[in-house]
């Protein structure tokens, strides 16, 4: 094999010996199923292979680096950066519930910038013959800022886990971090909503002036009030906006309540639960990408919210650093759902 079909052999092996990679994938290399049931110790096997790697580059005359550095080359870190990223981004994608009720709104960078909230008379008028037509002016109010936030963590793993080719550990130790990344998003996105916001316009998101407060405690006369209540919602031009409910956002005591009302009622509803409401507290929203209420903010390209790359240990410490980050923001877009709870 070439040194590139090495690394990337041992890193899918790594994988597949951590059950992440099914070896019939065709994303898996060919070489990758053989490699993961020899005997060899995988970690120290792509280590050493990097060591030698980087002491051809340098050239005869150099000097050989010591037994047991190739854990420090690139190389070694940006293969297994590839394979704790294929786990990490897994784990967080899924404890990603929340996206249910959120619209994906992708930004540049990350500085600060506007969302306002559409206002446009969106009725169309009859047209006699010869009449003119009327016109509608696009505008919009200032609108939330928001910018995207940096999370992150550098992790060091030692020499000894890596010798001891501890995959397991190793996995493991990064799927909590991708749990972890989901729930700073999560967090964001609830403390949002509870947070009773005002919008643009001057005046809170949830208010029973317009309409989206039904202080009821769960249940089907509830939820059925909420429906007929999230359909009735006029928009700025008081034209009734006739939404579908699409998502019911309850808290965790309510979740098994909501699961078999909605089985038995025959809804088209998806259930979400979070124990990061309070008591009682319930939701009702349409399609996100029709009536969007809640943006979660995320970098334009990028693939996922967390990334994960070989960092740089200017420590000189015996291991292998890997540098986990996300990219977390909301915004509030617009009042566009019903608020329930006694």
């Amino acid at each position: 094999m070439t040194p590139t079909d090495f690394i990337q052999a041992h890193r899918d092996a790594v994988l597949i010996r951590a059950g992440a990679l099914n070896p019939n994938a065709p994303i898996c290399h060919p070489q990758a199923a053989a490699v993961a049931v020899s005997a060899e110790p995988l970690l120290p096997a792509l280590a050493k292979f990097c060591s030698d790697l980087a002491d051809s580059r340098r050239g005869a005359g150099a000097a050989v680096r010591v037994k047991g550095s190739g854990f420090a080359t690139p190389d070694f870190g940006n293969a297994l950066a590839d394979a704790v990223r294929t786990v990490t981004q897994a784990r967080m994608a899924a404890h990603m519930r929340h996206e249910a009720f959120c619209k994906l709104m992708p930004v540049a960078d990350y500085k600060p910038q506007r969302f306002p909230m559409l206002a446009v008379g969106g009725d169309l008028e009859f047209l006699g013959e010869s009449s003119e037509a009327p016109e509608a002016m696009v505008s919009d109010e200032a609108g939330a800022l928001a910018g995207l936030g940096r999370y992150g963590r550098n992790v060091l793993i030692s020499r000894r886990v890596l010798l001891n080719d501890d995959i397991g550990l190793i996995m493991a130790t990064f799927e909590n971090f991708g749990t972890a990344a989901a729930r700073v998003e999560a967090k964001l996105a609830y403390t949002l909503i509870e947070s009773n916001l005002v919008l643009s316009d001057g005046e809170a998101m949830f208010d029973a002036g317009h309409g989206n407060v039904l202080a009821s405690v769960f249940g089907d006369v509830a939820l059925g009030e909420a429906m007929r209540m999230l359909r009735a919602m006029p928009d700025p031009f008081g034209e009734v906006l006739d939404h579908d409910p699409a998502v019911l956002v309850v808290e965790g005591a309510l979740e098994l309540h909501a699961r078999r009302l909605v089985h038995e009622a025959g809804l088209d509803l998806e259930v979400v639960a979070s124990s990061r409401l309070p008591n009682g507290r319930w939701y009702l929203l349409p399609n996100p990408e029709f009536a969007p209420v809640v943006g979660l903010l995320r970098l334009a390209g990028s693939k996922s919210p967390v990334s994960i790359d070989a960092g740089r240990d200017d420590l000189g410490r015996d291991g292998t650093l890997i540098a986990v980050r996300a990219n977390a923001a909301v915004v509030p877009l617009s009042r566009t759902a019903i608020k329930g709870g006694a």
